[in-house]
């Protein structure tokens, strides 16, 4: 790891969101600030927050970064009913209250965002494009993004979430996932099952909010206008990795996407669903902020991927 800033400070901070939320913010950065401030704000997945992304936070700011990562509404120390939304824009506008709040600019901006926190700036990116015809960022990595559900949903409980949703959207469904499926570190996973900021359950609106947000995020490939790296896990239990390469391959295929404006897609087989928590995704960090320095500083033509490990072997 390139350590260019030895003394970091770490600091939290409170942003008012739309629809009287309170968001809250965690921010790592070197003691003695570059000229050219570079900033890289971290979106979450559901049911979990953005104090689990200290260690990215930390040797990003050790390598010149401002880092930030939000906690979005209803997760983690922010306001709202938890892991609840009345529209999924919703949470795009959070990650915009933040990055109009800390003043970062787009052009020397990357986002990163994590399973959820992935479709979240996928339909950030969208929105924004279409609206504004630019971008708030300079380039995008997802990793394991939410854009196909793997984890099996009984059809009932699928048939029952589409009526609530409308009559009692704040209905809600304990998860099924298995934890220990999320990563084959075994002290993580014991130290997210005693995170009492961890959740456990979603509400119908939730569910249905994100189903349309996923089939938006297709319709609309041709509005990801950033280079964009997605890694994605071989071995998802989660979401479903065929999703992320066909969405890859649509914006790849698109005939409006210029070159750096690809997605640059990278499977990494035998990896758990969260792959900065898998035991090389050390080795996966300082990729990605390779790849985020390399786009700020336009140089297009290298994007790391060779760094990164092409498949995590699980212990005997």
């Amino acid at each position: 790891m390139t350590t260019g800033h030895s003394e970091v400070t770490k600091t939290s901070f409170q942003v008012s969101a739309e629809g009287g939320i309170t968001l809250h913010a965690r921010k790592w950065e070197p003691k003695q600030l570059e000229e050219d401030q570079k900033f890289l704000v971290v979106t979450h997945g559901a049911c979990e927050h953005g104090g689990r992304y200290n260690d990215l936070l930390e040797r990003a700011a050790r390598q010149g970064w401002t880092a930030i990562a939000i906690d979005l509404r209803g997760h983690g120390q922010s306001t709202g009913n938890y892991v609840h939304v009345e529209r999924f824009a919703d949470y795009s506008q959070d990650l915009l209250s933040v990055l109009n709040y800390v003043e970062a600019p787009p052009e020397s901006t990357v986002l990163i965002g994590c399973s959820m926190g992935g479709l979240v700036s996928i339909r950030t990116l969208q929105n924004h494009w279409k609206e504004h015809n630019c971008n708030p960022c300079k380039g995008l990595v997802l990793l394991s993004p939410l854009l196909g559900i793997k984890h099996p949903i009984e059809m009932w409980k699928k048939i029952v979430a589409r009526g609530l949703s409308v009559t009692f959207p704040r209905t809600r469904f304990r998860s099924t996932i298995d934890l220990s499926l999320l990563s084959h570190d075994q002290e993580l996973i014991e130290s997210k099952r005693n995170d009492p900021r961890i959740r456990g359950a979603v509400t119908a609106r939730w569910f249905w909010e994100t189903r349309r947000a996923i089939e938006d995020a297709f319709r609309d490939v041709n509005c990801i206008q950033v280079p964009t790296l997605l890694l994605q896990s071989g071995a998802d239990f989660v979401v479903d990795p065929l999703a992320s390469k066909v969405w890859s391959n649509l914006i790849n295929n698109c005939q409006t996407s210029e070159d750096s404006h690809q997605v640059h897609f990278r499977m990494l087989e035998n990896w758990y669903h969260e792959i900065l928590n898998e035991p090389q995704g050390p080795v996966v960090a300082d990729a990605i902020l390779k790849f985020g320095s390399n786009i700020l500083d336009s140089n297009i033509s290298d994007h790391s991927l060779s760094e990164l490990p092409a498949a995590h072997q699980v212990a005997s």
